[in-house]
């Protein structure tokens, strides 16, 4: 089962695991002691590399971290091909601005 969170909100203590949500965030969760734990998830076409998730997980975090200072936060990077997300009634497979950038982060 997915959980599904709206910017913005949070994910009260053991309702991510209790879920099914993530096997290894019961501990993480209960051990950090904090109340509340900020979930992020992305939704992006695959193809970034190591680095730029890297980088932008750490963007991120740091940007939630500022405006929360709760700390604890928690992203998923959810990688979608493009024959399975639509858009205006048509498959992003058959979107040229799309591809024209997968193909620039993939090369």
């Amino acid at each position: 089962m997915d959980l599904q969170v709206d910017p913005g909100q949070t994910v009260p203590l053991g309702l991510a695991s209790s879920n099914g949500f993530c096997k290894e965030c019961n501990n993480l969760i209960q051990n950090e002691g904090s109340e509340n734990m900020p979930v992020v998830t992305i939704e992006v076409p695959p193809g970034l590399g190591l680095d730029k998730k890297k980088m932008m997980i750490e963007k991120i975090t740091a940007a939630i971290d500022e405006a929360y200072e709760i700390g604890d936060t928690l992203i998923f990077i959810h990688e979608d091909v493009p024959e399975n997300v639509g858009m205006n009634g048509t498959l992003q497979s058959e979107n040229p601005k799309l591809l024209a950038t997968l193909k620039k982060i993939t090369t």
